[in-house]
């Protein structure tokens, strides 16, 4: 996957989960925050996701995870809670979206990918078109400010 800033959208179709395609990403844009939607996530991405952070190829990060992770995922749960203790809200939920962004790219990520491990076809699209952008990210903030915890 080749991105490119003039807003083109990559279609992408393999056998991936959300995090393994925001670290791809990741290798061609530099350090960057995240904001990141989702369904489901493992213990083994929060993991990833906290190594990122302290190597500093993650600027931040924010989660919004379904309300019902807490009771169907409750150790994948606490583990978020206490590795980014204020950076996640909980909310009715199906979305998988990421945003990254920093100086130079702002990048929305939506598909059918979670961040948990599913060796299943996977479909998505990258948009690097700053309106889609935009209209996520005031979106995803909103939703993320009156999210509970």
């Amino acid at each position: 996957i080749r991105l490119s800033l003039v807003g083109s959208e990559m279609c992408i179709r393999d056998r991936f989960n959300l995090i393994q395609l925001i670290f791809y990403i990741l290798r061609q844009t530099g350090p960057a925050h995240l904001l990141l939607t989702t369904y489901s996530i493992s213990m083994d991405s929060i993991a990833a996701i906290h190594r990122k952070v302290e190597t500093g190829e993650l600027l931040s990060v924010r989660f919004l995870i379904d309300n019902r992770v807490r009771s169907i995922s409750p150790k994948p749960f606490d583990y978020l809670v206490t590795t980014f203790p204020d950076c996640y809200r909980c909310l009715a939920l199906h979305a998988k979206v990421a945003l990254l962004y920093n100086e130079d790219w702002k990048i929305t990520v939506v598909g059918s990918q979670n961040a948990t491990h599913n060796p299943k076809l996977e479909r998505g699209i990258i948009h690097t078109g700053r309106d889609i952008f935009d209209f996520d990210f005031k979106m995803l903030n909103d939703e993320f400010d009156s999210g509970t915890t």
